[in-house]
């Protein structure tokens, strides 16, 4: 039944050369360079804001913009925001460098030095890295334009598929944004590189998979300092800092209540420890006031025992260190695969019986339904804040007069629906009793006067909750005020309830299983269209089902590394759950445009995202990327910003993070190929992200 569960394979390092040779026909996109009159830039905004509304398929809007006589009278297209260009004779010269990403081989950046003054670099600079093959390595190539006083232009990005070089071949190749037959009329700008890899000989790495996302093998550093030491540091005004810049920590400082700290690191890595006094006015990457640094790669630590180091302090006694270095557990903390957990899987042979039993009474049956016989019946409820809470409510109290309610083994909600399924399974037995109760105690809540919810005393309240939650760890944004507020408003009063409590509703198959769905989303420069992802939750677990992966309900809001729990904090109240399960505050401008614009058109676009997903092939080997360029890219930038900003958007900490995808990700029948081929390739590295955000109607 199902899919298979996850499995181990172990597998050699390999190490990649990448030698950046040269880039040729660079052209410089400095704004300060063009000779643009104040007519030309008035008439150029409203000729990309014209394009902007056409291309989110709003109508009516840009027709009662005047462009002025100076600006260009041709129509615009889509396309024009990557081909539009600035004439070679108004740019200088560019001062260029190359930058590499290639984030399953490390979560830092490289870069070459920078050429200056020509449109011609030439770099021949080479560098390694040490990568695992049964993962997809995307390498992102960034040729970027150095500015003194501006942000860095981005010339062209290449993401590359490194699993086109083999072992012990070497590579040639020129990436150009045009093709060769293209090239021909024009000199279009393009990057020389070359590959090579080998074997490295030791020691294999163990990986557990589910052949859509890859767990590496990790270690954890303990870093131990001395109280006394640190206090006293930390009087005259220093602070000791601790980096380990390829761990999920990355750098932590001393503090007067913490003597051990943590890293957790992929070995293959080979991560290094950095520890330094620093003044504590300084600023993190402020070198003027330092003194000595001390510096320990993790590969020379003996695994298992203790080893005291010692950091030289200038003028002063030097500071002992105690550090060790564990193997963490194979056991993840993540659940890899696309079966039912044991806990629902158990739930559903005890609901079957309820299901069974009551069809036999509904439909007058004279014997008893076989196990197969029964069938598997949901409820489905959209959201719309207290008017989906209120038809929850209705609808469930019919199925219960009909005698309909004990033959649902699944009811799902999202937004304001889950606010009923919150309050109803705070009572174990709530199916088993007339529903005409709860639901005039909830008429009487939400018609009561709301004024009280913003006075000095409630205020108050919030600020400290607030507070409190953030200094336990927990990511703190609006919704998490929000939580709080909309507690009080449905419910007058706080409440320790959690969603695990649940579970005593389902312990002998009595009620539905309840789902609570929202969508995971980008907080910026994507749409819901471009990019959204179900997540689900439940009594028992939490799971993006795209993924095959999902962690034990009160594990959310935990800090995750490569599939391991790595900072565990307590379950949230539900309440601040319901405050994510809400989408009053996520939608951007962008989803609310093609909303108001045109309804129709936004229900047929959302349900044939949903319906007909197209069977795509694997993406292409090499994607080039090229950024809009000069005003028109500035402006182009400016407007994606405000249209797909969500500045309210609520977060919590990202369960997928670290986890990689597998080579053949993209092949297997259980992951679901959204659209959207762009996206999906930009968000091969995207895993990383720390936090999810959720769109609540569904995230890292």
């Amino acid at each position: 039944m199902g899919s298979p569960p996850a499995k181990m394979m172990i597998c050699p390092i390999h190490m990649l050369s990448v030698r950046i040779i040269q880039a040729k026909n660079i052209k410089s996109r400095d704004l300060w360079t063009l000779p643009i009159s104040c007519e030309n830039f008035v008439g150029e905004c409203y000729s990309l804001l014209d394009t902007s509304l056409k291309y989110l398929g709003i109508s009516g809007c840009s027709g009662n913009l005047q462009s002025s006589p100076d600006s260009s009278s041709e129509r615009h297209h889509p396309g024009d925001f990557l081909s539009h260009r600035c004439q070679a004779s108004q740019m200088t010269a560019s001062d260029c460098y190359v930058r590499l990403w290639l984030p399953p081989a490390s979560n830092g950046k490289l870069q070459t030095k920078t050429i200056k003054n020509t449109d011609n670099p030439v770099w021949n600079e080479t560098f390694y890295f040490r990568i695992q093959r049964e993962v997809e390595n995307i390498l992102e190539l960034a040729v970027c334009d150095e500015d003194p006083l501006t942000k860095d232009d981005m010339q062209f990005t290449v993401l590359f598929n490194v699993a086109r070089i083999r072992p012990g071949e070497t590579l040639r190749e020129t990436f150009a944004l045009k093709s060769e037959k293209e090239r021909c009329t024009r000199k279009w700008e393009s990057l020389e590189v070359e590959f090579w890899m080998e074997r490295i000989p030791g020691p294999p790495e163990r990986l557990i998979t589910n052949d859509v996302l890859v767990s590496r093998e990790v270690c954890c550093l303990e870093v131990q300092v001395d109280v006394n030491e640190s206090r006293r540091y930390l009087t005259e005004g220093k602070n000791l800092v601790l980096t380990v810049s390829a761990s999920h920590e990355g750098t932590q400082k001393t503090k007067e209540d913490t003597d051990t700290f943590y890293f957790h690191c992929v070995k293959a890595w080979e991560p290094v420890l950095k520890v330094r006094l620093q003044k504590v006015s300084d600023k993190e990457d402020d070198n003027s006031n330092l003194s000595d640094t001390l510096t320990v790669p993790l590969k020379f630590l003996p695994v298992g025992h203790k080893v005291r180091v010692t950091l030289p302090v200038r003028h002063n006694v030097p500071l002992q260190l105690y550090l060790q270095l564990n193997d963490c557990t194979e056991n993840l903390d993540v659940r890899f695969g696309y079966d039912l957990c044991r806990e629902e899987q158990e739930f559903l042979q005890k609901r079957k019986r309820v299901v069974a039993s009551a069809l036999r009474r509904v439909l007058h049956l004279e014997g008893d339904l076989h196990g197969h016989e029964v069938p598997v019946i949901a409820v489905m409820a959209t959201g719309g804040g207290l008017r989906a809470m209120s038809a929850m409510f209705g609808h469930l109290l019919a199925l219960q007069k009909l005698h309909l309610l004990d033959c649902v083994t699944y009811v799902t909600g999202a937004s304001g629906s889950t606010w009923t399924l919150a309050d109803l399974y705070e009572h174990a037995d709530w199916s088993q009793k007339s529903l005409e109760g709860p639901l005039q105690a909830v008429k009487e809540q939400v018609t009561k006067s709301k004024l009280n919810l913003m006075s000095i005393e409630h205020l108050k309240y919030y600020h400290k909750e607030v507070i409190e939650r953030k200094k336990a760890g927990h990511v703190s944004s609006f919704t998490t005020l929000w939580s709080l507020v909309q507690e009080m408003f449905l419910h007058e009063r706080p409440r320790k309830y959690k969603l695990t409590d649940q579970r005593k509703a389902l312990e002998h198959g009595q009620n539905p299983l309840p789902f609570y769905a929202v969508l995971n989303v980008k907080e910026e420069k994507f749409g819901t269209f471009k990019f959204r992802e179900w997540a689900e939750f439940s009594p028992y677990e939490v799971a993006i089902p795209k993924y095959g992966a999902s962690i034990r309900s009160e594990y959310f809001d935990s800090e995750f590394f490569m599939g391991r729990r790595v900072k565990k904090l307590p379950e949230s109240r539900i309440c601040y759950l319901e405050g994510l399960w809400t989408n009053i505050f996520t939608r951007n401008l962008l989803d609310g445009l093609y909303w108001s614009s045109n309804s129709n058109e936004f229900w047929e676009r959302w349900a044939k995202d949903m319906v007909d997903i197209e069977k795509s092939s694997p993406e292409d080997d090499i994607t080039c990327i090229e950024p809009p360029s000069c005003l028109s890219g500035k402006l182009f930038e400016m407007f994606q910003d405000i249209m797909t900003k969500r500045p309210l958007l609520g977060q919590s900490h990202n369960f997928l993070r670290g986890l990689e995808f597998h080579k053949d990700y993209i092949h297997q029948k259980k992951f679901i190929e959204w659209k959207g081929k762009w996206v999906e390739v930009d968000f091969k590295n995207d895993l990383e992200e720390k936090s999810i955000g959720t769109l609540k109607t569904t995230s890292g």
